[in-house]
């Protein structure tokens, strides 16, 4: 990380030296401060009151900021031509503002220089100094708001890590410190009233979302369109974990959910967005097991680029049917997740239709998978007793006798596991094609088997 403005850069070494003077002059005081927080202890994350020290900087504001290297610190903050308009006037993002300060980059760099871990012993490191102002350079020169993203994804283990999905998007170990700040969120939460949470490896989302920055003056009015284009930031965030989940539910059968996301602003500077998006997850999730091997890793990176490419995203109905397939993963019952089962199916083999839907959707689900499922016929008969069931449920009977093509009777949760294979393979199969991937139609599903 590279300087841009060596006389700024120059003028706030400066400035750190003489007040490490100061410090040194006046004994170095310390703070101690207590505060709770989630500390790992085993496979456990616990709520304990812990003991934080630190250069106490806040103590000699007054002192540090009548030296004469901080005025001129200042100043050169001041005449950094890409720097000045942003001290004064709420800045940000449209998910986030705060205002910026010359002061605050000089204390900054100060508290970061003096004191790096945090333990409340005066170091004093030159390139320490310069690497923090870098940082601080870089963050204001940059015409974006750069944020990170966490989204924790209970029960899921993965046998390589990290994996690098695209798009910036990397399944991996989140840190002990990101998973406190699921906990600390509530996208994490405990099982009972006892404040502790017990999380072995937990694996998750991270990415970077980067947001163009906004300058707002004074008594300016705020963009027209500012909430609008907070709720496209928001579904470029979640959209980006919903496709992950995606790819995980039809690479193989199994529940597996994030609870939501968390997103903070990178550079500490810019306080302005820190905030959480929770998910409403079946309790199923809590207890699950999703297990990915090194060997399924290539087919999950395969099924993740199928489903960002424009050719799926665009598509009329494939989108929804990927949607009701998700909230079929969602559920807890069995009839509601059988019910979702099929409008997905609906949604990609009938749109439009209104006459012989069982016998329509039967037949263009079995031609469509006449190559990952035999014999066809089974298919046939499987997916129209699915639909006669569906319909069953959503006017109100229940279901006593499920049979499925070979004449064995099976229980709910049987069949809706075996539909929730037909609508994967056919899901997972309509991606590849939309994606281009490998040939065929989403659109004339009779070609399959008539000469059209």
């Amino acid at each position: 990380m590279g300087v841009k403005n060596e006389d700024v850069a120059e003028a706030v070494r400066a400035y750190v030296e003489e007040a490490i003077v100061l410090l040194l002059d006046r004994g170095t005081p310390r703070r101690t401060t207590l505060r709770d927080g989630w500390v790992r202890e085993g496979d456990m994350f616990r709520l304990r009151e812990q003991e934080q020290t630190s250069v106490d900087l806040f103590s000699l504001k007054d002192e540090l900021r009548e030296l004469d290297s901080f005025k001129r610190g200042i100043e050169a903050l001041q005449n950094d031509e890409q720097m000045r308009p942003q001290f004064g006037p709420l800045g940000g993002s449209v998910i986030g503002f705060d205002r910026l300060i010359e002061e605050d980059i000089l204390e900054h760099v100060l508290q970061e220089a003096v004191d790096p871990a945090g333990t409340g012993e005066l170091v004093y490191d030159a390139e320490r100094i310069r690497e923090s102002y870098a940082s601080v350079e870089e963050h204001i020169y940059d015409d974006h708001a750069v944020y990170a993203v966490l989204a924790p994804i209970l029960g899921l283990e993965v046998e390589e890590l990290p994996v690098e999905l695209g798009d910036g998007v990397a399944l991996d170990a989140l840190t002990d410190s990101e998973a406190a700040s699921c906990i600390k969120s509530g996208l994490i939460r405990p099982l009972g009233e006892f404040p502790a949470v017990r999380v072995g490896t937990l694996v998750g989302l991270r990415f970077e979302l980067r947001l163009p920055k906004l300058m707002l003056a004074d008594g300016s009015p705020p963009p027209a369109d500012l909430n609008e284009r907070g709720a496209a930031a928001f579904d470029a965030m979640t959209s980006r974990v919903d496709r992950v989940i995606q790819a995980l539910r039809l690479l193989k059968p199994g529940t597996t959910a994030t609870t939501g996301l968390t997103y903070f602003a990178k550079h500490p500077l810019h306080t302005g967005a820190i905030g959480w998006i929770p998910v409403s997850t079946s309790l199923r999730v809590r207890f699950a097991r999703f297990e990915v091997s090194a060997e399924m890793i290539p087919k999950l990176q395969e099924i993740w680029k199928a489903l960002s490419a424009e050719g799926v995203q665009r598509h009329k109905t494939l989108p929804i049917a990927l949607r009701r397939f998700m909230y079929a993963g969602d559920r807890d019952r069995a009839d509601d997740q059988l019910i979702d089962l099929m409008i997905a199916l609906e949604a990609l083999f009938l749109p439009g239709e209104k006459q012989e839907l069982a016998f329509k959707l039967a037949l263009r689900c079995a031609f469509f998978l006449k190559e990952e499922r035999q014999p066809v016929r089974n298919t046939f008969e499987f997916v129209k007793r699915g639909y006669v069931a569906r319909s069953a449920l959503v006017h109100g009977s229940v279901l006593t006798d499920l049979k499925i093509p070979d004449g064995t009777h099976v229980t709910l949760d049987e069949f809706v596991d075996q539909t929730a294979d037909v609508v994967r393979a056919a899901l997972a199969k309509a991606i590849r094609i939309g994606s281009g991937k490998e040939t065929g139609s989403l659109t004339n599903f009779d070609s399959l088997f008539l000469d059209v």
